[in-house]
């Protein structure tokens, strides 16, 4: 599904739109200022739009009203906002399997939108400048996703790579370039080509861009509440252990059985991390030697846990099963952040951790990793 899911967050809107008001509230409500959202999308087949609110830790939408366009495709919603209220994310989407124009709505606003065809790679905003930021970041984001999917679906990996990667680098210079910008925290949020290839997250984003903009956007927007939401999103992009006293960043994912399991289970207990794929034949050849040492020294308290690269979690699942894993495995496809907290950038990548919490690298080669198990244990 391309459609954002942005947990539901309380605030005192009151949301009318797409009909008359006899009586508009802001009239009497001297609280309260009307933000108006209007405009036209003609060739597109489209026949009905909603608008929604996205919530303010990006976690879920909030549907608020549908539209019928007219016969010549004009529209019009209108959102009571309390006066003085930090701008907030909204979205008009026109169907299931398509993009939605994500806007950034202040009270008062008179935001205006055109289109002709394809509602989501044609629009145009005006009215709001943040809204404006964020369409002029989608048409070189979406347009190289969509060079990347070509180049994915033809087996391309290389230049597949090579464009979602300079994809993400203007990604980055485009956080950078508009920290103090609500739009920043929106591309911020993309992951599209992470999502393909989980090792791309460490070129990506990471805690610092997060963190650049949290202080730019508490100068621009003290009294914004994404500010609070970006300090979560440090907080799990540093992936900072439960446990205080972990000296690593802890990881929680879920096994094939969509059981959930921390890294941080095994603290205090010889442990080692494995970054692999169930593509990379490395990864299945340092399985098949380390499954003999850890059926050597997991009595004597070894354990293992096995963060897998890849995109397709029913291949995934498979390739588990096939090598009968008898540690913890989990598939690291949906969190991409994982990566990027590990720098991993190539599999297979193997991390030891001792009983005091102390993490290092760990040999591939057998011996070597054996040698090392023994030392710490």
């Amino acid at each position: 599904m391309k459609r954002y899911l942005w947990a539901l967050f309380a605030i005192a809107l009151i949301i009318t739109g797409c009909r008359e008001q006899e009586n508009k509230k802001s009239d009497n409500n001297p609280q309260m200022a009307t933000a108006t959202i209007e405009g036209q999308f003609v060739g597109s087949g489209v026949e009905n739009i909603s608008l929604e609110r996205l919530s303010d830790d990006f976690t879920d939408i909030k549907a608020i009203d549908n539209c019928k366009l007219s016969a010549n495709g004009e529209f019009s919603f209108e959102v009571e906002i309390e006066k003085g209220s930090s701008p907030r994310f909204y979205q008009i989407t026109s169907g299931e399997d398509s993009y939605p124009i994500v806007l950034v709505v202040a009270p008062g606003d008179k935001i205006t939108l055109q289109a002709a065809g394809d509602i989501f790679r044609n629009y145009r905003v005006q009215g709001s400048e943040e809204s404006q930021l964020i369409q002029e970041f989608n048409v070189s984001y979406f347009e190289a996703y969509d060079t990347f999917t070509e180049y994915a679906d033809k087996q391309n990996n290389s230049e597949a790579v090579a464009t979602a990667t300079k994809a993400m680098r203007q990604q980055l210079e485009f956080v950078i370039t508009h920290a103090d910008r609500l739009a920043a925290i929106y591309a911020l949020n993309l992951r599209l080509f992470e999502s393909h290839i989980p090792l791309l997250a460490s070129k990506g984003v990471n805690h610092i861009h997060f963190k650049t903009v949290r202080d730019a956007i508490a100068k621009s927007y003290p009294t914004s509440p994404y500010i609070a939401t970006i300090d979560r999103s440090i907080e799990l992009a540093t992936m900072i252990a439960n446990a205080p006293e972990a000296l690593y960043p802890n990881i929680t994912l879920s096994d094939i059985n969509r059981n959930v399991h921390s890294l941080s289970e095994f603290q205090g207990k010889v442990t080692l991390l494995c970054f692999w794929s169930a593509q990379d034949q490395l990864s299945s050849l340092f399985i098949g030697e380390f499954k003999a040492l850890y059926e050597r020294y997991h009595e004597a308290g070894l354990e293992a846990y096995f963060v897998s690269a890849d995109s397709n979690r029913a291949m995934w699942i498979d390739t588990v099963q096939m090598q009968q894993h008898p540690w913890v495995s989990v598939f690291g496809g949906d969190n991409p952040l994982v990566f990027s907290t590990y720098n991993v950038d190539v599999v297979p990548l193997v991390f030891i951790i001792d009983r005091e919490g102390n993490m290092s690298s760990a040999p591939l080669v057998p011996n070597e990793l054996e040698a090392r198990i023994r030392e710490l244990l």
